[in-house]
């Protein structure tokens, strides 16, 4: 978790689920997939699909007390417009007024995904006072006045941070639901931590990788429900500049037969699903196993595989302390010693691993990086277009994934987000193993509102006692 999470500029997980207390945007998305008010009460979206207005709940005001002026939520909205860490609607926007406690957006084109894109908490409403613009960047200088249900306390802590306060906004739309009047979000290291501290907790998600069947039991033992939700997470292995120098394309291709080869013959005990791409094959806008599987055999042919040019040589792995000992990635350590390389680890610690990572240390002195990647957003836009800024920008380019973003056919969007997946394959410019489910544990002491899913564990206004 960030000290000041910005959620114009989320990286951590950690900071999702703080923004998503912190500020509360117009619309939100349920468990079925559609969208729900927030901030705004209704909406309505012109014929032609063009003008959407959204009319905001009554009487809006900050933590502070003060009003929410129309002028301040349009400030915000605009802030978003210039393009957020998840999404980037400013070339699909003409503009956004808010007058009178409505909020229009007039659309160049037709988005099928855009209120999806609104319910993304990089769309919240943040106050412009704590917003400013420093190096052409969006940072925020302060915690409060808020929107959403719960405020940060206020942490003058750089960098990133074990425990964040939360407080009740007595003045947010959701105090009726509030059950909980403060709370703590709290990041353990490990699952002895979190078994350790469980008679303080209430809620929890973790990595399904970080976790053990003793851990699980433990805490049903201290009366945990605990469920999997859908895939959230690809485990994989990203090549560095220099990985993509030191391996030709021939190699690393031979690298990604390899680990299909053996996901199939001999299935891991880590891990739900096989991973086809950045997304899980059932989720939309992704490959298929038959069609990664189909893919992969015409770029490697069985006689292909069968030869060997890795052996003798050395590959550089590199990862951050928390993942190096999950089952998967000691799994692509063996794996890859079993073709012959020479694997030289590194395992750096979480701030380390930041600082070297944003400074391209990372990237020019290993050559695979260990990193697993949140994909269960509800648009398979966002996801690519964080991998493509972040991972791939030197094989995805931006125009195929606004082509697949804009295009209003859904079968048609699908392919051409497939089209996104079979480049990365055809580059060799990952290695993806297996998709990951959270693990998510409610108390007995308190019921979820709703389906224990991404949220479930991260947000306490959708948490109550179990009995009135």
């Amino acid at each position: 978790m960030s000290s000041r999470p910005n959620p114009f500029r989320i990286m951590w997980t950690g900071d999702w689920a703080l923004s998503f207390h912190a500020w509360a945007t117009l619309v939100d998305i349920d468990d079925a997939g559609n969208a729900v008010p927030r901030l705004a009460a209704k909406w309505s979206l012109s014929p032609d699909g063009l003008l959407w207005r959204f009319h905001l709940q009554k009487n809006l005001k900050w933590s502070d007390g003060s009003r929410m002026l129309d002028s301040e939520i349009e400030t915000s909205l605009k802030v978003s417009l210039e393009g957020t860490s998840h999404t980037n609607l400013s070339e699909s926007i003409r503009s956004i007024e808010v007058k009178d406690h409505i909020v229009t957006f007039h659309l160049r084109r037709t988005l099928p995904a855009f209120l999806a894109n609104l319910a993304y908490v990089d769309w919240a409403i943040v106050h412009p006072k704590t917003i400013r613009h420093h190096n052409g960047e969006i940072e925020i200088t302060a915690m409060e006045p808020c929107s959403g249900p719960y405020c940060i306390s206020s942490n003058d802590t750089a960098g990133t941070v074990s425990i964040q306060n939360l407080v009740t906004n007595t003045h947010s739309i959701f105090p009726q639901k509030l059950n909980i009047s403060s709370g703590q979000i709290v990041h353990h290291d490990t699952c002895a931590a979190l078994v350790k501290q469980a008679h303080l907790l209430l809620a929890f998600r973790s990595y399904g990788e970080g976790f053990s069947s003793e851990c699980m039991e433990d805490l049903k033992k201290q009366g945990f429900q605990i469920t999997r939700s859908h895939p959230t997470w690809i485990l994989k292995a990203d090549f560095t500049s220099r990985g993509l120098k030191t391996f030709s394309r021939e190699d690393r291709l031979w690298l990604l037969a390899r680990v299909q080869s053996s996901l199939n013959s001999s299935p891991p005990n880590f891990g739900v699903t096989r991973a086809t791409g950045l997304r899980a094959p059932h989720l939309f806008g992704s490959l298929t196993e038959a069609e990664y599987e189909h893919q992969l055999r015409k770029l490697v042919p069985p006689s292909l595989l069968a030869k060997n040019n890795l052996k003798g040589r050395t590959i550089k792995l590199v990862t951050m302390v928390q993942w190096s000992s999950w089952r998967s990635f000691k799994w692509l350590q063996t794996l890859l010693e079993s073709t012959g390389l020479k694997v030289e680890v590194k395992i750096y610690s979480k701030d380390d691993f930041a600082r070297e990572r944003k400074s391209k240390v990372i990237d020019h002195d290993f050559d695979l990086l260990f990193l697993p990647l949140g994909t269960s957003d509800p648009d398979p836009d966002n996801t690519w277009r964080i991998a493509s800024r972040n991972l791939y920008a030197d094989t995805l380019d931006q125009s195929s994934i606004k082509e697949a973003f804009l295009e209003p056919d859904r079968e048609k969007r699908a392919a051409l987000y497939n089209k996104l997946s079979a480049k990365l394959l055809d580059q060799g410019r990952m290695i993806p193993i297996m998709m990951d489910a959270d693990i998510i544990g409610v108390h007995k002491s308190v019921r979820f509102e709703g389906v224990p899913q991404y949220r479930c564990g991260m947000t306490l206004y959708e948490l109550a006692p179990a009995t009135p």
